[in-house]
């Protein structure tokens, strides 16, 4: 329940083969987890989100799997990775109210100048998606993955960096909705 299972429907069968390999390498854990409970918060967190309990069942099964994208600097590559950035900050990347869970709306990451990442730097943009920190050095939403995203390579970064400058510029901020 609750997992944004559409955010990885994206993935290659390579890459989910080397996620679920890495998975194996791990050692088992030996513990007995309670049911889950869904208790009334929890419920009406779903309402206010539309009420989707079970992200999977919007993925169509039926649709072919994405073939393996060269992991090499390209837009090619960072529209591969952004693939799971869509869920939160929108299919044109402009941004979207906050999701369940999130206490902010997500940014608007399109080259807007003034309501996007128009006027970043890579090395801006690097900072921001490693460390969670702006160009004038304030944080960003803690509602990001900043421990996983803090891993990318120089190469995914730049061909994430890439892929945001090349999509249209929205004037879009929905920080405030």
């Amino acid at each position: 329940m609750i997992m944004p299972s559409s955010s990885y429907s994206h993935f290659s069968d390579r890459d989910v083969g080397e996620i679920v390999a890495f998975l194996q390498t791990l050692p088992p854990v030996n513990r007995s987890l309670a049911p889950p409970r869904f208790g009334p918060m929890a419920r009406f967190a779903a309402v206010m989100a539309g009420g989707e309990l079970i992200p999977a069942t919007s993925i169509d099964n039926e649709e072919p799997h994405p073939a393996p994208v060269p992991r090499t600097l390209s837009v090619a590559f960072g529209a591969y990775l952004a693939g799971g950035c869509k869920s939160c900050h929108g299919a044109d990347l402009s941004g979207a109210p906050p999701a369940m869970g999130a206490d902010v709306a997500a940014a608007n990451l399109t080259p807007h100048a003034e309501t996007g990442l128009g006027t970043w730097s890579l090395e801006d943009f690097d900072r921001a998606v490693r460390s969670g920190r702006r160009p004038d050095g304030s944080g960003l939403s803690v509602a990001m993955p900043w421990a996983a995203l803090s891993a990318l390579t120089d190469i995914e970064v730049e061909a994430l960096w890439m892929y945001v400058r090349s999509v249209p510029a929205v004037e879009a901020d929905r920080r405030s909705e």
